[in-house]
């Protein structure tokens, strides 16, 4: 089983990502967590904070070649049967360069469109994707405590983002409103984890 775990920045994916296969490990399932963009993307602090089509446009073909090489990766360790866990995978580069990109393609469903049709050599798609649903105006005290900061987490930005996530939920995403005690948002993710994976 391959789970991503979506969310604007500040909505505690990696902290949701790293406990659940805390959880699922102490419960015996074999796990695999990873991360999007992996360790082999580089990206510098100028390309963060650009927010021009052109930057947006870059940053999807480099980021989708990274998910290239990921994909590979991710198959490997399915092939183990192991729960594999992505931290972000191909609907965050949808949702953070999309609002960006709308300044080249014109609007949301076109550009989505657009998007999709580049990724289609990205065969391996996540069986559920958990999104931790938040208000961008919500996570200004979340991201204040951050030691780093990763350049994407400008509110008005993020209401952008968080409306391609909105758009993008289909019959395989589960939404976990993320101002939920941990352990709650916790004790959904797995509920719908072994629900599919017994």
């Amino acid at each position: 089983m391959f789970v991503s775990i979506e969310g604007i920045d500040g909505s505690g994916k990696s902290t949701l990502a790293r406990t659940m296969k805390n959880r699922l490990m102490e419960l015996g399932k074999p796990v695999f967590l990873t991360k999007e963009p992996t360790d082999r993307f580089f990206i510098t602090a100028r390309e963060q904070t650009d927010r021009t089509a052109e930057n947006a446009a870059d940053l999807f073909f480099r980021f989708t070649t990274d998910r290239l090489f990921h994909q590979a990766e991710i198959n490997r360790e399915l092939e183990k049967s192991r729960i594999v866990i992505s931290d972000r995978y191909v609907h965050s580069s949808y949702a953070y360069q999309g609002p960006l990109l709308e300044n080249l393609l014109g609007d949301m469903k076109t550009t989505l469109e657009w998007m999709m049709n580049v990724s289609r050599i990205i065969s391996r798609m996540p069986d559920i994707v958990i999104f931790l649903d938040i208000a961008p105006e919500n996570i200004t005290s979340r991201i204040a405590r951050r030691k780093v900061r990763s350049g994407f987490e400008d509110p008005v930005y993020l209401k952008k983002v968080h409306d391609y996530y909105l758009k993008m939920i289909d019959k395989n995403w589960k939404v976990i409103d993320s101002t939920l005690p941990q352990e709650k948002v916790v004790e959904i993710a797995l509920e719908t984890i072994n629900g599919k994976y017994p």
